[in-house]
């Protein structure tokens, strides 16, 4: 109803007075304490009793209205008679030509009509009481289509403004800088430095580059305390861990084994033996690895420990004996001996995924202290091998020892 309301005023601004007087008595059925729409029909009244029931109307609904009492009151000095009955007429008598009060509607100002009203009144129909039905004719629908013209591509002349975004360009791309480098930018050192677990983050987080995509995974056992840095959507398999129950109940129902027998809750670790278990279902189905996918599991038995001797200057003089050899805190080093290459055990196949032909076992010793090491051992299809050698080499470079 309100574009109604919008639309008889415009009508009477344009001195179309009878459409406005029609359209006006149309809302005032359902909206009778409208007071702008009052005003307006007073307007463009007809005659001497419509325009005084008017400004009457005004001042039921808004006593407060000084401009309508003014109205009122001059009116009826004018005219030297009693206030009229609303909606009877009186024929044949002249309609004042004062004009209406100034009003707002909707944040667009509207003032006098064109044109002042008839001096005369023209044939009249008394509008019917409040209430009442009213069938007036099939009203004029104007359609106006407003194109905002764009300064520039993106709102002003320089790109990554946005729109201006509501305010000046050089504020926005001011927010644009920070919304794009800035935050990114926290966020990113954020990550490098939050070692711990983001939940439910980790597994897209894993696919950010070098210690961004990793995490860090304590384990306690008897007198010692180890840590190590792992891609993020690693998880340790153990049964207090709440994300690793999630991801593993999801698995079994998403990405079962090939053998019924075995389920992921087959990875968890045990009194002795600590399992890592990447839980990163792109990486599982193969697509780092042309499809080939399988499980990837890191174990380490802090119950069976290697006897030698682990000065780094020992180690070094024996380094052609391994693979790799890495340096640890206090004077100690640890190595990673030649990877084995062995047929993808038949359990460890997974439904609906291009089974691989091989496994590859990396096995790697870090110390305890001087004389004892643990060994670890991380299994995973050899088409996997590429998609995590950086990560394998910070992973060994990372663990930590310390005796408790």
């Amino acid at each position: 109803m309100t574009s109604i309301l919008h639309q008889a005023v415009e009508l009477a601004q344009a001195g179309q007075r009878e459409e406005a007087r029609r359209l006006l008595w149309q809302y005032l059925q359902t909206s009778p304490n409208t007071e702008v729409a009052w005003l307006w029909l007073a307007s463009v009244a007809a005659d001497q009793a419509e325009y005084e029931r008017a400004l009457t109307e005004v001042l039921r609904i808004n006593p407060a209205n000084q401009q309508a009492r003014a109205l009122l009151d001059q009116f009826r000095q004018q005219y030297a008679r009693p206030a009229a009955t609303p909606g009877i007429p009186t024929p044949g008598v002249v309609a004042p030509s004062t004009p209406p009060p100034p009003s707002a509607y909707e944040g667009v100002y509207v003032g006098m009509p064109s044109q002042e009203p008839p001096r005369y009144a023209p044939a009249y129909t008394p509008p019917p009481v409040m209430g009442q039905p009213m069938t007036p004719p099939e009203a004029q629908v104007r359609v106006e289509y407003v194109e905002k013209k764009r300064r520039g591509p993106f709102g002003c002349g320089l790109p990554g403004c946005f729109g201006c975004m509501g305010c000046g360009c050089w504020q926005s791309c001011l927010v644009a800088l920070i919304l794009l480098i800035v935050l990114p930018a926290i966020a990113c050192g954020a990550l490098s430095l939050a070692p711990v677990s983001l939940g439910p983050l980790d597994v897209p987080a894993a696919w950010l580059p070098n210690d961004l995509g990793r995490k860090t995974i304590q384990l306690e056992t008897s007198g010692y305390e180890i840590s190590l840095r792992t891609p993020r959507s690693w998880y340790l398999a153990d049964a207090n861990n709440e994300m690793w129950k999630v991801w593993r109940d999801l698995l079994d129902q998403g990405i079962p084994f090939v053998d019924e027998t075995m389920s992921w809750k087959s990875f968890e670790s045990t009194a002795d033996e600590f399992v890592i278990v990447e839980v990163d279902p792109i990486v599982l189905s193969g697509a780092p690895s042309d499809g080939v996918g399988g499980p990837t599991v890191l174990r380490v038995k802090t119950s069976e420990r290697v006897q030698g001797d682990f000065d780094c200057g020992t180690v070094h003089q024996n380094s052609s004996q391994y693979a790799t050899v890495y340096d640890y805190e206090g004077g100690l080093c640890g190595y990673r001996q030649a990877d084995e290459t062995r047929p993808m055990p038949l359990r460890l196949l997974l439904k609906s995924i291009t089974a691989p032909t091989q496994q590859t076992v990396i096995t790697f010793v870090t110390p305890l202290d001087d004389k004892t090491g643990l060994t670890w051992t991380l299994e995973l299809p050899a088409d996997l091998v590429n998609h995590y050698k950086d990560d394998i080499d910070a992973l060994i470079a990372s663990v930590k020892i310390k005796r408790l």
